[in-house]
């Protein structure tokens, strides 16, 4: 297991260092903006995107057919995906969300309920729809993926910027909304993993 992590983690900084790149340089643009932009949630997004990348790498390498031979289950390379992906989209997250509150506390307009708001916009962003695409992936391949993850990223995005543009007594998100965003999240991202390594099992690899 750890041995698998180590791969995915030294390959994901090999193949994708201009991706970590532009997520801090995104990062750190938000303190010379006034307000949050679409582009605040890229990172987080981009974060989301790694565990499916990596298994179209192991496909397009026949790692995932090499592993076959190896005393590793199908059922731990799984986890391994979903745990990258977890690791990831908590280390962005986590400089994310300092960021931005970094940045209101400095401009003066700070409000932690927003922050919790923006919280549970990136685990839907980062956990929940990307493991949909990553058990998809594992059931039919990471080409026929790519089409989920667009559109339902592309969702994550209008939501995203719609809650941005639409002023504050447009639009009123109650905390507990929040809280259930996120918590379900985490609950939807666990049980997707149960189902990719169950159906995974049952995949013939080409």
């Amino acid at each position: 297991m750890k041995g698998l992590l180590k791969k995915d983690l030294l390959l994901a900084v090999k193949t994708y260092k201009i991706v970590f790149f532009v997520s801090i340089v995104l990062l750190a643009v938000r303190f010379f903006a006034e307000e949050v932009s679409v582009t605040f949630f890229l990172p987080v997004m981009f974060a989301g995107m790694l565990p499916t990348s990596l298994l179209a790498l192991d496909e397009r390498d026949g790692w995932d057919r090499t592993a076959e031979m190896l005393p590793v289950t199908r059922a731990r390379r799984v986890g391994v995906k979903f745990l990258v992906g977890l690791l990831c989209w908590a280390v962005t997250t986590a400089l994310s969300l300092a960021a931005e509150a970094g940045a209101s506390l400095v401009q003066g307009n700070f409000d932690g309920e927003r922050l919790l708001m923006t919280a549970a916009l990136f685990a839907v962003a980062g956990l929940a729809f990307p493991a949909v695409t990553l058990t998809f992936a594992f059931r039919f391949g990471t080409e026929k993926a790519r089409y989920l993850y667009l559109l339902l990223m592309a969702a994550v995005f209008a939501a995203g910027a719609a809650l941005i543009v639409l002023p504050p007594e447009g639009f009123s998100f109650p905390l507990w909304g929040s809280i259930i965003a996120l918590l379900g999240s985490f609950l939807v991202y666990g049980l997707l993993f149960l189902l990719s390594a169950a159906l995974y099992q049952k995949r013939e690899l080409a």
